[in-house]
């Protein structure tokens, strides 16, 4: 009696324990799903108390993605650690990749090399892994070099991650994170506001010029027209509307009115107070545009976009306005700058563009990058060495007109994924300075007094790219899309059993892979070289003959009406040899590539000879179509 007593006092605690945590494990997955990582964080903390070893695994996977997203980076270290020692054989193998960049970023990078290598253990010719154990040699052979700057923290409190800030007048317009949903911080929102510059590193309150700019979410990542008449901003398309239908659960609310992307607006300066924002037209519901930035003529804007068509994450754009005043198409800046994972904070300055990414060799985490601007195409981009970056994440550059003062952000003094905003100055022009050098966590004892020697990371290898093919794209940072759902969304406790741990994928047959279509390459009239637009679906290609030996990449070209069909021909048999020769640099066998061309053979539309066709509808028949084939 005795015996059933005390089984059914452990039934009953067992019961309490796993339906408790399933509470915990709900809210956090809901914070999870709205990208509200670090209230994830606490959920998942929360439910590890009660101890439930079935769920451990899944625990620990999402409160290491949540760290990394959230930029806690010695707690990803830990969870991640945990979630590989538990997980053993079983770990989905993008784990290690996602430990190593930790490890990268906490400056840890023999350990980081060592995930490298198993990984490659596992996928031998993985280009991505291969490229970021090249970019950890480049940042340990360049680890101690300094260039001669100073780096000096600044009171600016943006209060969160850095949305941007710009010059104007004798201040700084900045992006600062201001409670306004929620309870106990759950959400946090970004506004627009002005602080004027006291004595570079000292910020006071300045006039309110952005109070007639209200947005009920996000504002940031501004950028001032030369002569003061303009600013164009960042924020969230969406206002809240009174009387939504809304369900929550603890500190979440979530409502049915829909998904907000960032968008570009622009505001005017008049009586002392920018007013009426106005959406620029190039925006789109469906994808996000944010981080403008306006060239001196006012004529060219530069803007980070996740729209289609690009090469994955955030790339970097820009948009021309005409004669008319009115803006143009946008135009993607090219592969010489953009890569599969996220660029963002364009600034430009006397025909240089600087940028963060971590798409190239770095230190860890965002780096700032700057290059030259050609007839309007930016060259190959050079990591601007410490002390403008660090291990950690650097981003958000401005400077003055004469390159040697301005402002970065950077979270490299804590590991709570929180920015400060630093002034830097050229020491060859600054000769009394007492405050210290922050130029990386190994040397904040340094003295601006003493001699820095001058060592700039060669131009030639920080231009590699060490992004070819990512197996997966994280949120840009800051991410402050706020999502609603169109639905009420139901929240549903899962049940945490064995088969929820993170497996490794199946690998699939030849036959499932033959049936994988892909985009389509386009091409220019009467052109043969392939468009930036394009490199994806050759990208996504090479990437699932990977996972076969056995099977091959066949490469159909095709021409539109125009020309005779023997120059058709001919076109057509020079697109394929172009897009074979991408295959073969990025490491796929020759023996493997299959190509044809059938010029105007096999038109997709009635575009024929004789008929009148728009370009557009010429367009369509001007393509390479990639197969993949047994």
């Amino acid at each position: 009696m005795i015996r059933k007593f005390y089984l059914s006092i452990i039934f009953i605690l067992s019961f309490t324990f796993v339906f408790s945590q399933s509470i915990e494990i709900q809210r956090g997955d809901a914070h999870f799903e709205f990208f509200q990582f670090k209230e994830a964080v606490q959920d998942y903390e929360a439910a590890l108390k009660y101890y439930v070893p079935s769920s451990e695994l899944y625990l620990y996977d999402r409160l290491s993605q949540s760290c990394k997203y959230s930029f806690q980076y010695k707690k990803a270290e830990e969870y991640f650690s945990k979630l590989i020692r538990l997980g053993d054989k079983s770990t989905n193998p993008d784990v290690y990749l996602d430990f190593a960049a930790i490890l990268k970023i906490t400056g840890q990078y023999a350990r980081a090399r060592d995930q490298y290598r198993y990984y490659l253990t596992l996928f031998p010719d993985d280009i991505y892994a291969n490229a970021q154990l090249k970019s950890l040699s480049w940042a340990e052979k360049f680890k101690d070099s300094l260039r001669n700057f100073t780096v000096l923290p600044t009171n600016l409190d943006i209060a969160g991650q850095s949305l941007g800030y710009c010059f104007f007048e004798n201040g700084l317009v900045y992006s600062a994170s201001k409670n306004k949903i929620g309870k106990d911080n759950s959400v946090m929102m970004y506004d627009l506001d002005f602080a004027e510059i006291n004595d570079s590193v000292t910020f006071v309150e300045g006039e309110k010029y952005m109070d007639e700019i209200s947005f009920e979410t996000n504002e940031g990542s501004p950028s001032v027209s030369d002569d003061g008449m303009l600013i164009y901003f960042t924020a969230n398309a969406m206002k809240f509307k009174s009387g939504i239908v809304t369900k929550k659960i603890g500190n979440i609310e979530i409502s049915s009115d829909g998904v907000s992307n960032l968008k570009i607006y622009v505001a005017r300066y008049e009586n002392g107070k920018f007013v009426n924002p106005q959406e620029l037209p190039f925006n789109n519901k469906e994808y996000n545009c944010t981080h403008p930035c306006i060239t001196g003529n006012g004529n060219t804007l530069y803007f980070a976009s996740d729209m289609p068509k690009g090469f994955g994450g955030m790339d970097l754009y820009k948009v021309i306005r005409g004669t008319d005043g009115k803006w143009g198409k946008p135009e993607n800046l090219g592969a010489s700058v953009n890569t599969t994972e996220n660029e963002m904070w364009p600034f430009v300055m006397n025909n240089v563009l600087f940028f963060a990414s971590k798409g190239f060799n770095g230190f860890g985490g965002y780096d700032l990058f700057q290059s030259k601007i050609n007839l309007g195409i930016p060259t190959a981009p050079v990591n601007m060495g410490k002390p403008f970056n660090s291990s950690h994440d650097d981003v958000a550059f401005i400077c003055r007109p004469d390159g040697r003062t301005g402002y970065i952000s950077s979270n490299r003094d804590n590991d709570e994924g929180t920015d400060k905003v630093y002034y830097f100055m050229d020491n060859a022009f600054v000769h009394i300075v007492t405050k210290p050098v922050i130029a990386s966590a190994e040397k904040t004892e340094k003295k601006v007094e003493q001699v820095v020697k001058k060592v700039e990371p060669p131009p030639v290898i920080a231009q590699k790219r060490v992004i070819e093919n990512k197996p997966k794209t994280e949120p840009a940072k800051p991410f402050v899309k706020i999502i609603q759902k169109d639905t009420t969304p139901k929240i549903v406790v899962t049940k945490l059993t064995p088969e929820k741990k993170i497996q490794q994928p199946k690998k699939a047959t030849d036959d499932e892979l033959t049936k994988i279509s892909f985009g389509k390459v386009i091409f220019k009239f009467n052109d043969a070289s392939i468009p930036p637009s394009s490199y994806v679906a050759l990208d996504s290609a090479i990437k699932i003959s990977r996972i076969s030996k056995s099977v091959k990449i066949e490469i159909n070209a095709h021409t539109d009406c125009r020309g005779t069909n023997e120059y058709n021909q001919k076109l057509s048999d020079r697109r394929a040899a172009t897009a074979k020769n991408y295959l073969l640099k990025k490491g796929v066998s020759a023996s493997r590539i299959i190509t044809h061309g059938f010029g105007e053979t096999k038109l997709l539309n009635n575009c024929s000879d004789g008929v009148d066709c728009t370009e557009e509808q010429h367009a369509v028949n001007r393509r390479v179509e990639i197969r993949i084939v047994k």
